[in-house]
């Protein structure tokens, strides 16, 4: 694994996939709250509060800021 300025660059399949519709809503989309549970292998879990259009939304946003993860919606 290559190193920068002593941080080793992730492989792409663990590279974060940002920006609107991808890991975020779109500019002045409907949106309403949804509460995340996200699994990452070798850390805690971690409770993500986000804004999305519909439960799909909120999952593909949370998958793509952490890939490799397993997320599910809290009621």
């Amino acid at each position: 694994m290559p190193f920068i300025f002593g941080a080793p660059l992730l492989p792409d399949e663990y590279s974060p996939i940002l920006g609107p519709g991808q890991s975020r809503p779109l500019a002045g989309e409907k949106t309403r709250e949804f509460t995340v549970m996200v699994h990452k292998s070798g850390y805690q879990p971690m409770k993500w509060i986000t804004q999305a259009p519909n439960q799909k939304a909120a999952l593909l946003y949370a998958t793509n800021r952490w890939p490799g993860s397993q997320v599910e919606i809290l009621k």
